[in-house]
């Protein structure tokens, strides 16, 4: 049996309380026709199987085991005190069964999860399920010297006395055994004032209510109740409850218990009725105040969890790069501050002249806004536009787009997209350079391929044919080359060191003689050291070198003359490179750094993506510098720039 109800100490604690209840309902001597002041028994079982059976699927073993002991207990102790055998197996048999039945009956109507009283229902719950228990019990004769089949006062009598101990008991230990304690020790305490005036106001209203059993006092026994179910946690109201009701049973075997059984609903039991009311009334408000605890903490903790995530979306609100407005009936009732940065103006409610007129706003062909156009009105109240504002002197494009939120609220983000419209725009320029420059060697060598291929099978010599299809393959292999350096240039590390002008200008020279024989003069006049990338600055006048190549006059070799010099800035050197080909269109010196820039008429048929002098203009700004071009006396182009500074080496 020990394996079977386990090890909970709750358990074998109520099978103590069932023996001594069944001492108590059977040992007593009582006079015929009125039953005994106590009978527990069903009470404390209905408590017993709550703990052994969770009320989900059938019953374990356990709660089987504990009924069966709980009959045996019953039978012992009632032939022990010389109960009639038959009379004794028939009690126990209807008490066992008015436990389960309480049990059951509980189970199904009292309307919340777990065992213990969440309120009144739950309370009505335990007291409608012991007097449906009880009844049959009553009638079938399954109490001390109640007559089986026989409906007289006494069958009432059984029913409320024996609903009275169930109710009483069940009310108060389902809230000890089964109640939230944990939470329950962290309400605040009452005070101790209180506490000590209502133990001796409860024995005072006791006392008058037993004082004289002719007066109408009995209801003195609800002025604790109301009082402790007011100060009292339900664990605590229900010790308070239980006290009581002990207290009321000790009388009972005293002088003071002057109750008679007189009339169809005699005063003894309306003591009993008096109890289970002063019972139930202390648990519900008790209960009633839990609930409204636990209401107004999960109220704050929302409210906390609420504030928080307020908290935490005003600061990403405030945070976000795009800018963010929200207006509510076409009032401006929020924004952060990068939507004002964005707009370049000071943000009121609602503009007189309206937002679009106010901000300036145009769209991207440059026609003006009406206030129906933008994003956010009445009629666009889910909408995306891109427009143009114009402010600081310089014109951005603004991405608007609009959402509904609730009501009349309406979400509007501001996305800057200049820069995004200016690298599509790159995008498709570099698109159409390189389809263009790719596919002309593409061309060209599939072309020599083929009448290589023709020569070779009628027997003629293909060796200038493939000399001319690596030339063009070489020449696709520079503008792939070209589209690397330029990512190169843009996105890698720098790593400067002291190096000379000189070594730069002739290992960029070396190159471009390669490439080109016989069409290239350098004159270096560059004898000092500065403080750059070697790779990159290579690079710089591999570029600039090769960029004379490229414009030389017709019929004549590039003249390329590179001097350097201290510039007006301290720790700064000045180099020109300047060439004596075709020159600069007037209005490109500035253009020709763009990217993917070309100059429309000198341009024509050279070969270019538009991005070397660009290049050009990275590496030197990467350097801290500047460059510029013009035309020179010659007639050529001159890029003049500086580089920092080194101090020559020892």
């Amino acid at each position: 049996m020990r394996k079977a109800l386990g090890s909970d100490r709750r358990v074998w604690f109520v099978m103590a309380c069932w023996v001594v209840g069944c001492v108590l309902a059977l040992g007593q001597a009582h006079d015929p026709g009125v039953p005994t002041e106590l009978w527990p028994p069903i009470g404390i079982g209905f408590v017993g199987l709550t703990l052994l059976w969770d009320g989900d699927g059938r019953p374990g073993r356990g709660a089987l085991v504990a009924t069966a002991a709980m009959a045996a207990v019953f039978v012992v102790v009632g032939l022990a005190f010389s109960n009639p055998p038959d009379q004794v197996l028939l009690m126990a048999l209807l008490n066992l069964a008015a436990v389960w039945a309480t049990t059951v009956i509980y189970l199904r109507v009292k309307g919340s999860p777990g065992w213990a009283p969440r309120g009144a229902r739950s309370l009505a719950s335990i007291a409608g399920a012991a007097v449906l228990a009880a009844t049959p019990v009553s009638l079938l004769g399954g109490f001390s010297g109640q007559p089986a089949l026989e409906l007289t006062p006494l069958t009432l009598w059984w029913i409320i006395r024996s609903s009275m101990f169930a109710f009483i008991g069940a009310a108060t230990f389902l809230t000890f055994f089964h109640g939230d304690l944990s939470r329950w020790r962290r309400l605040p305490r009452p005070s101790r004032t209180g506490l000590g005036l209502l133990v001796p106001v409860s024995l005072a209203c006791m006392y008058v209510v037993y004082l004289d059993p002719d007066l109408p006092l009995s209801w003195f026994l609800l002025i604790p109740a109301v009082w402790a179910g007011v100060m009292l946690s339900p664990f605590a109201a229900g010790i308070h409850a239980l006290m009581q009701s002990l207290a009321a049973g000790v009388l009972a075997f005293t002088e003071a218990d002057r109750f008679s059984y007189v009339g169809f609903l005699p005063s003894s039991l309306i003591i009993d009725l008096l109890l289970v009311a002063s019972t139930f009334i202390t648990m519900q408000i008790a209960l009633l105040r839990d609930e409204r605890e636990r209401a107004l903490a999960a109220e704050r903790a929302q409210r906390r969890q609420a504030d928080a995530q307020s908290t935490l979306l005003g600061q990403v609100f405030d945070s976000m790069t795009d800018g963010m407005m929200l207006f509510n009936d076409g009032a401006l009732v929020r924004h952060n501050p990068s939507a004002r940065h964005l707009l370049g103006r000071p943000l009121p409610a609602r503009p007189a002249e309206g937002w679009a007129s106010y901000l300036g706003l145009s769209s991207v062909e440059g026609r003006p806004l009406d206030e129906p156009d933008l994003p956010g009105t009445a009629g666009l109240r889910r909408h995306r536009s891109t427009v143009t504002i114009d402010h600081d002197r310089s014109k951005r494009l603004l991405e608007i787009s609009s959402w509904p939120i609730s009501g009349d609220d309406i979400l509007v983000l501001l996305t800057d997209v200049t820069n995004q419209r200016h690298r599509l725009d790159e995008l498709s320029r570099f698109a159409g350079i390189v389809s263009h420059d790719l596919r002309t060697p593409l061309t060209s060598l599939h072309g020599w391929l083929e009448m290589a291929h023709e020569a070779a099978e009628n027997g003629e010599d293909v060796a200038p044919l493939l000399k001319r299809a690596e030339a063009s393959s070489r020449r696709m292999e520079r503008v792939i080359g070209g589209w690397i350096n330029y990512t190169v240039v843009r996105e890698g590390g720098l790593t400067p060191e002291p190096v000379p002008i000189s070594e730069l200008v002739g290992e960029a020279g070396e190159s471009s003689s390669e490439d080109s024989p016989g069409t290239l003069r350098i004159t270096n006049h560059a004898p000092h050291l500065v403080r750059a990338d070697r790779v990159l600055g290579r690079q710089l006048f591999g570029n600039l070198i090769g960029n004379a190549v490229k414009f030389a006059r017709p019929g004549e070799p590039a003249h390329v003359e590179i001097t350097s010099r201290e510039d007006d800035e301290p720790g700064w050197i000045r180099i020109e490179v300047a060439d004596r080909g075709v020159g600069l269109t007037p209005g490109e010196e500035e253009l020709i750094f763009e990217e993917f820039h070309r100059d429309p008429q000198q341009a024509q048929g050279v070969e270019g993506t538009g991005l070397g002098l660009s290049l050009c203009r990275t590496i030197v700004t990467r350097h801290g510098g500047s460059i510029v071009a013009f035309t020179n006396d010659h007639g050529g182009a001159t890029f003049s720039m500086t580089l920092p500074a080194a101090t020559p080496p020892g």
